[in-house]
Formats: C-alpha cells, structure tokens, sequence
C-alpha cells in the first residue's frame, strides 16, 4: 500500500485553441476531480477539526462530531440502526488499591 498520492501532470497550452489539448485537460481534471472525492488514507502530524456538530443527529455514518469534548464516529449498529462511536471502550473494575500522587 502506498501513503502517496499523485497528482496528475496538467498538459501545457499550445498558442492556438488546440481540441486534442482541451480533451487532455478535461482528462487531467476529471482524474484530479476523482482522486479528491474518493474516500480513503489519510495521515498527517496535525489535524485542526473546527466547527464540528454538537451531537450526532442529521450526520451520515462515517461521520464525526463533538459529543462536549469526546470525539464521536456516527456508525451503523448492530440491528441496522445509526449509533455513535466513541472509539474507546471504559469499564472499572477492582484488582487491589492504587495511589496517585501529585506534586
């Protein structure tokens, strides 16, 4: 798999309009065009997520809201229905004693 995508070359202008030159545009653009909607890989150091809904209602599944400070994924659950995800599963439990100190 490869974490690079490459941009299509645009063919450069001759002087005069050229239809050989336009149908090669229109076909650059239209790969470019593709490439840009497809869905898929992402990665980055940084990511700035502004303006995100509140909670989940009206979102299609895949996407992503803010749920007062929590990160939710809408998904699809197991019954079919829209359902969030918060990509951690918490639980508490008891195996001994623990002490936290901070200075």
């Amino acid at each position: 798999m490869t974490d690079k995508i490459l941009n299509p070359i645009l063919p450069l202008p001759p002087q005069e309009y050229d239809p050989d030159y336009m149908n090669k545009l229109v076909s650059v653009l239209t790969i470019y065009m593709r490439q840009n909607m497809e869905p898929g890989y992402i990665r980055g150091s940084t990511a700035a997520l502004t303006q995100l809904s509140g909670n989940g209602g009206g979102l299609r599944v895949g996407d992503i809201f803010d749920d007062d400070g929590t990160l939710k994924i809408v998904r699809t659950s197991i019954d079919g229905t829209i359902d969030t995800f918060t990509g951690t599963t918490v639980g508490t439990g008891a195996v001994g004693e623990v002490t936290v100190a901070i200075s």
